[in-house]
């Protein structure tokens, strides 16, 4: 298991789209233009709150969110992906040991809540 802040390394990964309700022409010239990117809003964890903090039985572990193909870690709650108008926007999510904190087995689960943010 790797450590918060670490950079991504075995993650499970989510394909993400934006698209335009009612023109979708208007919402990729503003994903081409750089102005649209997704934000991740859930309970932070205890440690240095930057991950999905764990609701599951297992202690000392969160669940960190990655840009998937740079293996950045995205920060939970202020953090952002940007989206891209040509291909799939990968998510990474791996779980992480929390920094200070011991690492004990049992289940992982968050809630996590996707938000489409105008820059």
């Amino acid at each position: 298991m790797i450590n918060q802040g670490d950079s991504g390394t075995n993650m499970n990964k989510i394909g993400l789209h934006v698209y335009g309700v009612q023109n979708i022409s208007d919402c990729s010239d503003i994903i081409q233009e750089g102005r649209i990117a997704l934000k991740f809003i859930g309970q932070q964890d205890n440690a240095e709150g930057s991950v999905l903090a764990n609701t599951g039985t297992a202690t000392g572990v969160g669940i960190g969110l990655y840009d998937y193909n740079s293996r950045s870690p995205i920060a939970i709650n202020t953090g952002t992906l940007a989206i891209d108008k040509n291909t799939t926007t990968w998510l990474g999510l791996q779980s992480v040991k929390l920094s200070g904190q011991e690492a004990k087995m049992g289940s992982m689960k968050g809630a996590l809540t996707v938000e489409i943010e105008r820059l």
